[in-house]
């Protein structure tokens, strides 16, 4: 070891849509801390330009669009927290519903947020209601698609079957004719133009805004990505492989602590403190069978079936030679907070391998269900609702997924249209996220640097954050606002470097850590308190 069935996928869209599936689900389309710092941002995004009132929601003054239904337009009046603002709702044809939240005291901007999961969320759910409503606030129109189906009545990728349109509008065009849409609606509503529109969202929201700024350049400004799923379906031969690996030879929940304490005490101090976090995961060199301690000679040792297993989960994917899909790297194995509401006021402690290949209390994993609806319904030219996930071979069978990857995938390097018009691009993942290697954003942000002429620092920046899981939670800070810095980049020019970041806990800040454009990693400085920023610097 050197340093260097369908009621399971309905259950399993349920958990998600609550945000309670898996350790480090997202709880809504990205992080919680956009907006929390727009006074110390150089662009007062707050500045009201418009007003509206009541009587300018009705209907029929909302319900001039292009190639888009208004459906309905209902004014909000304001509350102790909230203000005023106009509700409308639209379809475009064949089937994807929008919804615009038009704020009576408008700062010129659109702000359009991502999906989760497979999308097809309803309208007014209620993680996604409150990232609209904290965009209001601060005088932006917020927006928001089902993607064109519905999760409630057609669960998992149930809704792809034998349907081409709903693939496409899944997986790419629904986001770019709302964008659309909504753009008329604020020029009808407002009598101007929007100034400047921004995209948010993570997981599918992160796979969404890469899709935007590869495909459709003029539709944002701004795009912050989160922990994008943009590698699918090739992503689902990892979990296949994982899925596969755990059914043969499970790993209890006894054995992923002892995992994870292994971890911890080899590798956590590898960055100069001990902090319960692998702050650099690249540094590491790991492989269970040659590093762990074997049952026959520890009784805390794991078996030889055991060992197996986890050198599968850490295996790249490899088809015919070529290798489809990274390592896993260590780090997510570590217990770190998982959040139960929108809110954040309820967290469990909790490894993010449990409920994706460790079963959860309710002995639940997420993996294999999603595999399963994907091979049947999303991942291929044909469907097939009797295909049985285990018997799939990437050599055999990736060949069959090209038109789901061209359809699915935002791996388009070649970003200069975006960067030519000005737009910026903040993409941000968390080291430990179990669900979406980190590994593939890095490695498409490094083929960026090659394929797009303008200098990279000119337009795109990528933050890694140690210890987060998939989108929020895990053992380190989760919670900043990359969305202000990206305004004060579009409309002021200036650049961000180093983001500070909080851990919040109970509603208090535990933790300040800074996190750095990549390439460069916070390193200890070697002396302070670990759980104050300027203990960091940026190397």
């Amino acid at each position: 070891m050197s340093v260097v069935p369908n009621s399971r996928i309905a259950g399993f869209m349920g958990l998600v849509l609550a945000g309670m599936a898996t350790a480090g689900s997202a709880l809504a389309t990205g992080n919680t801390g956009s907006f929390t710092r727009a006074e110390n941002g150089v662009v007062d995004y707050r500045h009201i330009l418009v007003h509206r009132s009541a009587r300018d929601c009705a209907l029929p003054a909302v319900a001039s669009l292009p190639d888009s239904q208004v459906l309905s337009a209902e004014w909000v009046p304001a509350n102790g927290t909230d203000p005023a603002w106009c509700k409308v709702s639209g379809l475009i044809g064949p089937a994807v519903r929008w919804v615009a939240y038009l704020p009576a005291d408008w700062n010129g901007r659109l702000y359009v947020h991502g999906n989760g999961g497979n999308a097809g969320e309803a309208l007014d759910f209620e993680s996604y209601h409150r990232v609209r409503l904290n965009a209001v606030r601060n005088g932006f129109a917020a927006a928001f698609t089902n993607t064109g189906h519905d999760a409630a009545t057609e669960p998992g990728a149930e809704w792809a079957y034998n349907d081409p349109v709903r693939e496409g509008d899944y997986g790419h065009r629904a986001v770019h004719v709302t964008a659309i849409a909504v753009r008329a609606l604020l020029e009808t509503f407002y009598q101007q133009p929007a100034g400047h529109a921004y995209f948010d969202g993570c997981s599918t929201g992160g796979r969404q805004g890469m899709m935007e700024a590869q495909r459709y350049p003029d539709d944002f400004d701004g795009v912050l990505a989160g922990a994008p799923v943009f590698t699918l379906p090739d992503m689902l031969w990892q979990y296949q492989k994982n899925s596969l690996a755990v059914e043969k030879t499970p790993i209890s929940a006894e054995q992923l602590a002892r995992l994870g304490e292994f971890i911890h005490s080899h590798f956590d101090p590898v960055d100069g403190v001990s902090d319960g976090v692998i702050g650099d995961p690249l540094a590491v060199d790991f492989l269970p069978s040659r590093d762990l301690p074997r049952a026959t000679q520890d009784a805390a040792g794991f078996s030889a079936a055991e060992l197996v297993t986890l050198d599968a989960i850490y295996a790249p994917v490899i088809a015919a030679g070529v290798e489809i899909y990274p390592r896993t790297v260590v780090g997510a194995e570590l217990p770190g907070l998982v959040y139960r509401d929108w809110d954040r006021s309820q967290a469990q402690v909790l490894s993010a391998w449990v409920g994706r290949v460790v079963p959860n209390a309710d002995g639940f994993m997420e993996q294999p269900v999603i595999v399963d609806s994907w091979f049947q319904y999303l991942a291929f030219d044909e469907d097939d609702p009797k295909r049985d996930w285990r018997a799939m071979d990437p050599a055999r069978d990736r060949a069959s997924m090209a038109r789901m990857r061209g359809l699915m995938q935002a791996v388009d390097p070649h970003l200069a249209p975006f960067a030519r018009r000005g737009g910026k691009l903040i993409i941000y993942h968390g080291w430990a996220d179990f669900g979406v290697d980190p590994l593939t954003t890095i490695a498409y942000v490094d083929a960026v640097s090659t394929a797009t002429p303008q200098p990279r620092e000119e337009f795109l920046r990528l933050y890694l954050v140690p210890g987060m899981f998939h989108c929020s939670g895990g053992s380190n800070v989760d919670s900043f606002d990359l969305m202000s810095l990206l305004i004060d980049w579009v409309e002021a020019g200036q650049a961000p470097g180093a983001v500070t970041a909080n851990r919040i806990e109970s509603g208090k800040v535990t933790r300040t850590r800074p996190l750095c454009a990549y390439p460069a990693i916070a390193r200890y400085n070697g002396s302070g308190d670990p759980d104050q920023a300027d203990s960091f610097s940026c190397q």
